[in-house]
């Protein structure tokens, strides 16, 4: 996942270093809200396959389809983790 802005260069970060630089690592996330411009295909996967097991009661997300063969497997996906 990259994080930044249009002016400084992205910064990837993975959901365990979100974490830890947030200090939540022993904490319950409520909500997780988030636009990261069609790489929330390529976070998601990761965050469910880390090996941290936190994850947000509640996700707020901007979806950005990019085939739509890809839509329904990331729903699933999230149903399957919920």
């Amino acid at each position: 996942m990259k994080l930044g802005n249009s002016i400084q260069e992205a910064v990837v970060k993975n959901w365990t270093t979100i974490l830890q630089e947030l200090n939540h690592t022993n904490r319950i996330v409520d909500i997780l809200k988030m636009d990261i411009e069609g790489d929330e295909y390529i976070f998601f996967p990761s965050m469910f396959d880390s090996r941290n097991r936190i994850f947000p009661k509640q996700i707020l997300i901007e979806l950005h389809p990019q085939q739509d063969n890809i839509t329904h497997p990331f729903f699933e996906q999230l149903r399957n983790h919920s």
